[in-house]
């Protein structure tokens, strides 16, 4: 809160006192210095002013895009999530993909998910592939001579 100010305890409440060069945000949550005042000129008697205020929400909030950064752009904002989170449908942030429910995912295994990945724990006789997505069967050689070694390396 306040951000670009000092943040005043009232009542119930507070108030953001901007530094100089700084203006209190619509929201009067945070202090704006970036306006852009654009003036048209139609004739040299009149002045026609067209003015837009640009919010940064960003800036006034750099925690509205949870799990996201948040991006700028006139009028608005967007929040570009980070790898394993998506937009969510009731609000501006990101929320967990849910990865184990993709079809094949963790095949001959158990998927975990967990906040922002997923984890595959393969079952008996299998091992993790090299894409960490599927669990792939140790052929009978393998765990033969693995046994034999193992056997042999113990004595």
């Amino acid at each position: 809160m306040c951000a670009h100010g000092i943040c005043i305890n009232m009542d119930g409440s507070f108030k953001c006192q901007c530094q100089e060069g700084y203006a209190l945000s619509p929201s009067g949550h945070s202090c704006i210095g970036n306006v852009s005042i654009y003036f048209e000129l139609h004739s040299l008697e009149t002045l026609n002013c067209n003015y837009t205020i640009d919010l940064d929400e960003c800036a006034e909030n750099p925690r509205i895009c949870l799990n996201g950064r948040c991006e700028n752009i006139p009028g608005s904002f967007e929040c570009i999530c980070e790898e394993g989170f998506s937009s969510s449908a009731v609000g501006p942030f990101c929320v967990d993909m849910d990865e184990c429910g993709q079809t094949g995912m963790c095949d001959n295994g158990k998927c975990i998910n967990m906040d922002g990945s997923f984890k595959c724990v393969c079952d008996s006789g299998y091992k993790l592939s090299s894409d960490g997505k599927t669990c792939i069967g140790i052929s009978r050689f393998s765990l033969r001579f693995l046994n034999t070694f193992q056997f042999q390396r113990s004595c």
